[in-house]
């Protein structure tokens, strides 16, 4: 496996940086794909995700990490 220019054998630690870097991405309120709540304790979608080009791509992406990641657990 390689991770960010460097090569490491994964024994958990590189895909469980790779999935918490990821949601990082997935939930920055910048990509405007998802909001928080009131509460700020959960997301929802963003209704203004559609300025993004490829927003609904890019919720097929994030659905099939959330399966993936569930799974995998």
């Amino acid at each position: 496996m390689e991770f960010d220019g460097e090569e490491g054998i994964d024994a958990g630690g590189l895909i469980k940086e790779w999935f918490i870097l990821l949601s990082k991405w997935i939930f920055n309120e910048d990509n405007v794909l998802f909001m928080k709540s009131e509460a700020g304790s959960t997301y929802y979608p963003n209704p203004k995700s559609t300025v993004q080009n490829d927003y609904l791509k890019l919720f097929t992406f994030v659905g099939k990490i959330f399966g993936k990641a569930l799974w995998d657990q």
